[in-house]
């Protein structure tokens, strides 16, 4: 069992579990399918533990299936002092707010508790930044996880590996039998009447320090696993033994072609149900200069995060949400505006609203009136536009590259005009308008300027654009060569 990284001034531990990701690294861990791979979360605290003073429990999770509900959720819930929050997944299946609200409890506990240990159940480098200030406020700092999700900004803490402990708390809930398994087949009505109809069978695996793997025939019936003959015999002695009226426990071996078991039989057509979303493309330049450069020579707060794998975004979520628990925590009361279109800050808010903070949430579906966007809104397009009318602009006056569209953005926002334009190069850019007036208002406000400007109108051919040029031949995505002419030019760029 590791020490705490400091001195603690109490002796409670703390524990945080993000169950998805115990689930999930655990399964990839173990080998076994997320679908069958399934913790008992009392014996995972009881683990954790190890007979220390307990504090209290927060558990998060996205909504869990059938098969993982009862000793995983339903079981929790009704344990005294474990917090549960079970979070709906999104309209694609992915999970929103859980890493938000751990992150939100943890600081809670930080800023209400007297310094205690804080244990972190789960490798995720969200939490890197309340683990580091639980830190800071000399709490004891733990990290648990699975050995191949664990984050290297974790490496600096004491760690213990969960595949060290794993038979005292995982399960495998089968979704179809086995193959080279020795089988035991317990049934009785009797099973009907655990509160916990997984819970005796928990119980034998763990006493034995093996792997728990079974498969529910029907309500009354299951089947359990093992690796070897003498296992299977100490499993039918150890049910026997056990005063349950009419409990059948039968040896099946390894022949069980005689029990009709859900997944058998002559199926023509398995269908594989797949949600999922194409993932956004990372921050280009152009987004950069006034969103983030700007900003910060403002002297606002900004914080970027590097996106991981199939470039998705990383931390920024719960380095807003702790920023909102500091404000809330020792600020005075005032007004809270948070501007976002997700969901994922629901505790952070309810925890402000708590402290007598009035909050207001801006988001695109429905915070914002859809007039306002022109006031802070513009589209750098990456190719020009087409039917539009254009007046070419020459900025070469303007050296600092990350305020060259300030005078571009001046214009529209002050006529209330969405942002639209294109740069040619660094001291060219194109303004596209909606209609002839608004092009002859535009070029008369640009000339009162002193600026070299030019009526494009819709007719722009004469410009040398980027995706303009004599082109001998053209490569489609097949790589075979497509003729250069104006029609086939015309078909590739739309």
């Amino acid at each position: 069992m590791p020490e705490p990284t400091v001195y603690a001034a109490s002796d409670l531990v703390y524990i945080f579990i993000d169950y998805s990701n115990v689930v999930h690294e655990g399964s990839r861990e173990c080998s076994f399918p997320n679908e069958s791979f399934n913790v008992d979360l009392n014996r995972l605290v009881t683990t954790v533990c190890n007979e220390r003073k307990l504090g209290g429990v927060f558990i998060a999770g996205s909504t869990p299936t059938p098969a993982k509900d009862e000793l995983a959720w339903r079981r929790a819930e009704h344990h005294h002092g474990f917090n549960v929050e079970i979070f709906p997944r999104n309209a694609f299946n992915k999970e929103e707010g859980v890493d938000v609200h751990l992150a939100c409890e943890i600081k809670t506990v930080m800023f209400t508790k007297i310094p205690g240990t804080l244990i972190l159940i789960t490798g995720d480098s969200d939490f890197s930044e309340p683990v580091n200030q639980a830190k800071e406020k000399k709490w004891g700092v733990e990290i648990w996880s699975w050995p191949k999700g664990m984050a290297k900004t974790f490496k600096s803490f004491p760690y213990v590996s969960l595949k060290v402990h794993y038979l005292s708390f995982v399960y495998i809930a089968r979704k179809r039998p086995p193959k080279d398994k020795f089988v035991l087949k317990i049934s009785g009505n009797i099973i009907k009447s655990w509160e916990w109809k997984d819970g005796p069978i928990m119980e034998y695996y763990c006493t034995r320090k093996l792997l728990c793997q079974f498969y529910w025939i029907n309500d009354t019936t299951a089947h359990l696993y093992f690796k070897r003959e003498d296992q299977l015999q100490d499993a039918s002695n150890w049910w026997k033994s056990k005063d349950y009226p009419d409990m059948l426990v039968e040896k099946l071996g390894k022949d069980i072609k005689n029990d009709k078991m859900l997944h058998e039989g002559n199926h023509t057509n398995i269908q594989n149900n797949i949600v999922g979303s194409t993932p956004q493309a990372a921050s280009t330049p152009p987004k950069e200069e006034l969103s983030r450069e700007r900003i910060e020579d403002l002297g606002l707060d900004v914080k970027t995060f590097s996106r991981k794998a199939l470039n998705k975004e990383k931390g920024a979520d719960v380095h807003l949400a702790c920023s909102i628990m500091d404000v809330t925590y020792f600020e005075n009361p005032g007004t809270l505006i948070l501007i976002t279109d997700g969901s994922n800050f629901s505790t952070a808010i309810k925890k402000a609203k708590e402290k007598k903070w009035k909050v207001e949430k801006c988001s695109w579906p429905k915070g914002m009136a859809r007039d306002h966007y022109r006031s802070f809104a513009y589209v750098t397009g990456t190719y020009p536009l087409k039917s539009k009318y254009v007046l070419k602009i020459s900025v070469d006056i303007i050296k600092d590259r990350r305020l060259r569209n300030e005078p571009i953005m001046e214009y529209y926002f002050t006529h209330n005009l969405l942002c639209q334009f294109y740069w040619i190069d660094d001291t060219i850019a194109h303004l596209y308008f909606s209609s002839e007036n608004q092009l002859q208002h535009a070029s008369n406000w640009w000339k009162s300027k002193d600026m070299l400007i030019e009526k494009l109108g819709k007719d722009i051919k004469n410009d040398k654009l980027p995706h303009e040029g004599n082109h001998t031949s053209i490569q489609n995505k097949t790589g075979h060569s497509i003729p250069s002419t104006s029609k086939k030019r015309r078909q590739i760029h739309r």
